[in-house]
């Protein structure tokens, strides 16, 4: 694994797991080929106009080695499926620690290999604190993935080195075939991000539907929030049972949360081009990131998952699609991990962080027709993202487990 990860900078700080995406992609190819060119030859024996014996020795000679090669594209398919899991592990993780280090050098400060971070004399030493600890974190995870995957990884081209002849050599990624590779056109491989995507992040309708919250405008929570220019508004069952379960400070913050939220998906990307690109698009990502890291903030993880997860919960094919929920529910995973990773930005340094996270491709965004695929925010430019008004309702069947639990502030419950 070691020798699929490069750096570069003067401590090594500057990280790159491509390597592992065109390793998949070679492998993919060859899987492709392999079994294109089997079926191929098994056909070409079984049209031969041939009987007796000799028919009947062909034929088994085919299928022997028909069995062979299929058995060699199968271990190639299982070197891009773990060499693409591997990548998705470590991507988020090296872009961060990229982007962290660089910025910080930048700002003066110096970062080891060990990813401790010095401030310069005079300099924000919390900060230098706070990040020594983001960064070891994510090197932690890079480490966790290395360890889960490089086993599986090594075994597969083991498997393959048996099956090539010992003047084969080593098995190396060479740029030049992998773009003959593509050439040719993708391969069966692993599931895209797309796939992958719907299906992890789909969860299935409230199973006591819609409500209006309050209920009763005329409660304290009612006249809470009509002093704030709220009106009832309806939401899914379990959304408003956690809201109600708030005292009103609790209330008041959620509440204010989503308009900082709202107005700043408004304003993050307003001089850039949106036409088509707000509804499914970059401003839409950093909202509902934004919008899970500052709940995070006041409320903890669990309890934001569970909220967040549940005003997702809606049944009705007019406002719910695979796409659009399963990029909201990536999103807001990424707006918590940004929230846990620097506990103690403000909610002004929140924005700013997950306004980098966008334009660093660490959110999803749905992609321009025809297809509408989810892709990664960075391979979208601004304002040309699609929308999925068109697209079948979401499916749901990937509910989260576990308990919502309590707000990190017991006061709120």
């Amino acid at each position: 694994m070691d020798d699929l990860i490069s750096y570069s900078g003067a401590g090594g700080q500057s990280l790159d797991v491509s390597a592992l995406q065109a390793l998949a992609t070679r492998a993919e190819g060859i899987e492709q080929g392999l079994n294109e060119t089997a079926d191929t030859l098994r056909r070409q024996i079984d049209d031969l106009d041939w009987s007796g014996a000799a028919r009947q020795g062909a034929t088994t000679r085919a299928d022997h080695e028909y069995q062979d090669v299929r058995k060699v594209a199968d271990a190639y398919g299982r070197l891009g499926e773990l060499s693409t899991k591997a990548y998705n592990d470590m991507s988020y993780a090296v872009s961060f620690l990229t982007a962290t280090a660089l910025q910080l050098m930048a700002d003066g400060f110096t970062v080891d290999q060990d990813w401790t971070v010095h401030a310069p004399e005079g300099g924000d030493k919390e900060r230098a604190t706070n990040d020594t600890t983001s960064l070891k974190a994510q090197a932690d995870q890079i480490g966790t993935a290395m360890e889960k995957w490089a086993p599986q990884i090594k075994a597969v081209i083991g498997e393959l080195r048996q099956f090539a002849p010992t003047s084969a050599g080593n098995f190396t990624v060479d740029p030049t075939e992998i773009t003959d590779l593509k050439s040719r056109g993708p391969g069966a491989g692993p599931p895209s991000l797309h796939e992958q995507l719907l299906a992890k992040y789909n969860v299935t309708p409230d199973p006591n539907g819609t409500v209006m919250f309050p209920a009763d405008p005329d409660s304290a929570i009612g006249k809470l929030l009509s002093s704030m220019g709220i009106d009832p508004k309806e939401m899914t069952a379990g959304e408003a049972d956690m809201l109600s379960r708030l005292n009103l400070h609790g209330v008041a913050a959620a509440y204010a949360i989503e308009e900082l939220a709202s107005d700043g998906g408004k304003e993050v990307f307003k001089g850039e081009l949106r036409d088509g690109g707000v509804g499914d698009g970059h401003a839409d990502a950093f909202r509902h990131a934004y919008w899970n890291a500052m709940l995070t903030k006041e409320f903890g993880e669990d309890w934001t998952k569970a909220f967040t997860t549940a005003h997702e919960r809606i049944d009705d094919p007019a406002k719910t699609h695979a796409s659009a929920e399963a990029m909201d529910l990536y999103n807001n995973e990424v707006g918590r991990r940004i929230a846990m990773q620097n506990p103690h930005a403000s909610n002004t340094e929140l924005y700013a962080l997950v306004k980098k996270a966008v334009l660093d491709g660490q959110t999803v965004v749905v992609g321009p027709g025809p297809d509408n695929k989810l892709m990664y925010s960075n391979q979208v430019p601004l304002g040309y993202t699609g929308q999925t008004d068109k697209e079948p309702p979401a499916q749901g069947g990937h509910d989260p487990e576990g308990s919502p639990g309590k707000p990190k502030n017991g006061t709120y419950w």
